[in-house]
């Protein structure tokens, strides 16, 4: 496989580690091969006369593997999560990674926040859930202690009086052992 400056720069690009670098790496990519946006698979001649045909690749997937050397998954949600940005502008200001965007439309189940004061709202109310949801944790926790405390206290008299009986039961057969055996009453059925 050839490199090209392209590629080159491409490559550069996936190995940035700044937040929102990532949607930097897809803008170019739908720079220089605008047809990766179009569903359905690039005609022969697309993929011939585009960065993919000039570095010896029949295919976009064949280009990220070989040329890229990167995972066709990450390639997939990433442009999950372009489209999202496509569609809302302000997620680009957010510096959000693609993980985020994702689980954020799976979450909202297509109610996606449309605007950025709406995306803060929902955040807002997940972090008040998430805090409600951890209280309640709590407050369970805290109950089944007590629960646990109780009957541990509880086990630790029945411990205590059943040590009490066997020692009486122990002393009582110590003090029948003390009797001469001519002494220990006998008994005839």
């Amino acid at each position: 496989m050839a490199e090209t400056a392209t590629s080159i720069e491409l490559k550069t690009m996936l190995g940035t580690e700044i937040p929102g670098a990532w949607v930097k790496f897809m803008d170019r990519v739908f720079d220089t091969m605008p047809f990766l946006a179009s569903r359905g698979r690039p005609s022969t001649e697309q993929i011939k006369n585009s960065e993919i045909g000039a570095a010896g690749c029949s295919s976009w997937k064949q280009y990220v593997h070989e040329v890229l050397d990167w995972n066709y998954s990450t390639w997939n949600a990433w442009n999950r999560a372009y489209a999202l940005i496509q569609k809302h502008e302000y997620l680009r200001d957010l510096k959000l990674n693609s993980s985020q965007i994702n689980s954020l439309y799976n979450d909202t189940k297509g109610d996606f926040p449309a605007t950025e004061s709406e995306y803060r709202a929902y955040q807002d109310a997940a972090a008040e859930a998430k805090r409600q949801l951890e209280e309640a944790n709590i407050k369970s926790l805290k109950a089944e202690i007590t629960r646990l405390q109780e009957e541990l206290q509880t086990s630790r008299s029945e411990a205590l009086e059943a040590r009490e009986k066997l020692l009486n039961q122990e002393a009582a057969i110590a003090k029948f052992n003390a009797i001469p055996w001519y002494r220990k009453p006998f008994f005839r059925f």
